[in-house]
């Protein structure tokens, strides 16, 4: 109703929905923000409009950065700029990244193209925000607008949260968005809110923690039901392998997912790169030619990435790997493959890709530990099995982490994070034994028992999505 309430004109632009959903979607996978088409409209199609026009001075309202996340204090006065656009609102990633890519064409991205230097400089071109004069509190704006101007708000909060006014205009995307930034770092879309207006003056904080108090206690009321072990998807996973791991406890691993995927389960083999040299041990147990072969693929691909950076993936083995006593990638990967035990290979999937198929799966993904289980979470893992004999502190959340060690000495040293010690079968425990034990603290964790590093809270840092560049 802006256009009848101040009596003026009113540009609205939307993309497409077919480019809405592509933008939403390759921009969530690259670099895990869905809404980094509006962020760049945003600050791209005023300026292009200016450029455009002849017109010197582009106004924004409030400063998102000042507002939402304290990044300048309201005695700033920052400026909208290219390398502000770039760096903060676009994320690094310029409008003809995603040229080429579903069909997008250069004409479908030209909204985002920011004008060129010669433009700006032709017309002495600012960017300047109204918060920059203007002290900038949501709340009290609010208020102004619905008593002078007749603006109306939800008239139910928002889902997670107390408030009734903020992201009005794509309330399902910025609920996606919120969500994922619980997942990421920890805190809800209530806690987010109530950070603001204690920050703003508007809230204290036992007002706070009184709100978001009763947003726990809605989430507390969801209970445990019983579910059968074929619920369980476990991510396969290891880092700061040692000499011990192909013969502790990544074959201890193999039994507890074999266990699983007798149950119905399933379980996902990741880390391409430690997979290389031993693939035929996977192809050969493909149910179907086509799996094998989508598995070679990637083989492929990843020599072809690694030639990019004038890199090889068959000199794997890191400098503790060698220190662990790892000699070579086959080495390596003879020990990283045990973890898929001896099940067909079911199926193969790309990064991230929902996991829709049960048994013993895999999923093509980098080797840093952090990158590959993000994305075999964001596939369905709701458990991780991790396995160790440097002793890496790795954590996860949302899905809890099973931290195997492959000594006793490593199991010993760090008690604290070390769950289960498969190092004993160096001294004659079976391989059977240790695996059984995995498994039955699988099933114990799925029902709510905390395992180490998830009783002290470790995994809010390990959320990494895979980015573009160098990543192995």
């Amino acid at each position: 109703r802006m256009k009848e309430v101040f009596d003026v004109d009113h540009v609205f632009y939307s993309p497409s929905v077919g480019l809405l959903k592509k933008l939403n979607r390759l921009a969530f996978y690259v670099m895990g923000d869905m809404n980094w088409h509006a962020h760049v409209g945003i600050t791209t199609l005023p300026v292009r409009v200016a450029a455009q026009f002849k017109v010197p001075l582009v106004i924004w309202g409030e400063h998102g950065y000042t507002d939402q996340s304290g990044q300048f204090s309201m005695d700033d006065f920052p400026e909208m700029n290219y390398r502000d656009r770039l760096e903060h609102f676009a994320r690094g990633y310029e409008w003809n990244y995603f040229v080429g890519i579903d069909g997008i064409s250069s004409q479908d991205m030209i909204t985002y193209q920011y004008p060129s230097d010669q433009d700006l400089f032709d017309i002495d071109l600012r960017g300047i925000y109204i918060g920059n004069y203007v002290y900038w509190e949501a709340n009290e704006h609010t208020k102004l607008v619905v008593d002078r101007y007749g603006f109306e708000v939800s008239p139910e909060p928002f889902d997670r949260t107390y408030r009734r006014v903020s992201n009005l205009d794509d309330m399902h995307e910025n609920g996606v968005h919120d969500y994922l930034k619980y997942v990421k770092f920890g805190y809800g879309r209530c806690t987010d809110h109530a950070c603001k207006d204690i920050r703003a003056g508007v809230m204290s904080r036992e007002r706070g923690i009184e709100l978001v108090g009763k947003m726990i206690v809605r989430a507390n009321t969801c209970k445990r039901t019983r579910q059968p072990a074929s619920k369980i998807t476990v991510a396969l996973q290891c880092g700061g392998s040692d000499g011990n791991s192909g013969i502790t406890a990544n074959p201890a691993l193999g039994v507890a997912s074999d266990i699983l995927v007798a149950q119905g389960g399933t379980s996902i083999l990741a880390e391409t790169t430690e997979l290389y040299g031993a693939e035929h041990l996977l192809t050969r147990r493909a149910v179907t030619r086509d799996v094998g072969e989508k598995l070679l693929e990637r083989i492929k691909w990843w020599e072809a990435y690694a030639d990019m950076f004038g890199e090889t993936i068959n000199n794997n083995p890191s400098t503790g790997n060698k220190a662990g006593g790892l000699t070579t990638i086959y080495e390596k990967s003879l020990g990283a493959v045990a973890k898929g035990g001896n099940s067909p290979f079911a199926q193969m999937y790309q990064y991230a890709q929902r996991v829709d198929t049960s048994g013993m799966v895999v999923m093509d993904s980098p080797g840093f530990d952090p990158v590959s289980v993000t994305g075999q979470v964001a596939g369905g893992a709701n458990i991780v099995v991790f396995t160790t004999g440097r002793g890496s502190a790795f954590g996860c959340k949302p899905a809890p982490c099973i931290k195997v060690a492959t000594n006793t000495r490593l199991f010993e040293h760090m008690n604290d994070d070390m769950d289960i010690d498969a190092g004993k079968i160096l001294t004659g425990t079976p391989v059977e034994t240790v695996g059984r034990e995995i498994f039955d603290m699988i099933l114990r964790v799925a029902g709510g028992e905390a395992s180490k590093s998830a009783a002290q809270g470790v995994g809010d840092e390990e959320f990494a999505p895979w980015l573009i560049g160098p990543v192995f």
